[in-house]
């Protein structure tokens, strides 16, 4: 939209930035410009990892973080699950690498279903979630990771690798560390093992019950109503500057007007 944002700089309107990945804003801005050149000074964002991050690329941006929200349809209805692994990945190749060196390395568990989740309509996806025993998740680029959060909320077991950047979700500030939601890992040739052990304890039904207890703290985070609040209190105060913002030119027209007819005034007088 750059185009669009360079032709219509001179509008007399006020806008705003949605930037949920900061990863995008370097793709399609020409060399040498910035969203100040737009005459844009105000962004919205969904963390405040990815805050500090514009904040670090445009110093005189005004940025407002408003939390994603999960549908209620991502839900646990604790119904037993299917003996069936998840796969959520962009790439293919990490799918192939995920499932079939799993089968070469513990052929003993071919009779565990493993379903690629990319590309499913989100109602599908859902269920497939919600029906699932584990979930695995790689995403080394993203700033937020909605799909672990919602397999969390499905019940789903997640194995996932810790991204480049560590989402707020994922980090436990007062354990100083990764909170215990989903089991973690940094190197993809651990996976394989570290999934044969969570099918083993589900199976045998020795899963932490810390684990669980993580997972369940999650059911009332990033909820609909939450983010209709932040987003009503942020479009309000939007509102209200805006119409400060019209008051005062308002005030100085007014002011102008006065000046020029009294000027007449002594004119017209002398």
């Amino acid at each position: 939209f750059s185009n669009v944002m360079n032709q219509t700089k001179e509008l007399p309107c006020k806008r705003i930035i949605l930037c949920q990945n900061v990863n995008f804003i370097s793709e399609f801005i020409p060399l040498g410009v910035s969203w100040s050149n737009y005459n844009i000074t105000d962004v919205i964002t969904t963390s405040a990892i990815q805050a500090n991050d514009i904040k670090a690329l445009f110093p005189g941006m005004k940025i407002h973080v408003i939390q994603p929200a999960i549908p209620k349809y991502f839900r646990n209805d604790n119904a037993p699950k299917k003996m069936m692994v998840s796969v959520i990945a962009k790439d293919q190749s990490i799918v192939n690498k995920v499932v079939k060196q799993f089968h070469w390395k513990f052929p003993d568990y071919r009779w565990v279903t493993f379903t690629d989740l990319r590309n499913m309509p989100r109602q599908l996806f859902a269920d497939t979630l919600r029906e699932s025993a584990i979930t695995i998740w790689v995403d080394d680029e993203t700033y937020f990771g909605y799909a672990p959060i919602e397999a969390i909320k499905s019940g789903s077991i997640v194995i996932g690798k810790i991204p480049q950047i560590i989402p707020e979700w994922m980090y436990n500030e007062e354990k100083d560390g990764l909170n215990k939601a989903g089991i973690w890992f940094n190197d993809m040739r651990d996976v394989q093992k570290i999934t044969e052990n969570a099918i083993k304890a589900v199976l045998d039904d020795v899963v932490p019950n810390e684990l669980y207890g993580e997972m369940k703290a999650f059911e009332d985070k990033y909820s609909p109503e939450s983010r209709r609040q932040q987003i009503s209190n942020l479009f309000e105060t939007y509102i209200k500057n805006r119409i400060d913002e019209i008051e005062k030119v308002k005030t100085k027209v007014i002011a102008t007007l006065n000046e020029d007819e009294a000027k007449a005034d002594n004119n017209q007088a002398e």
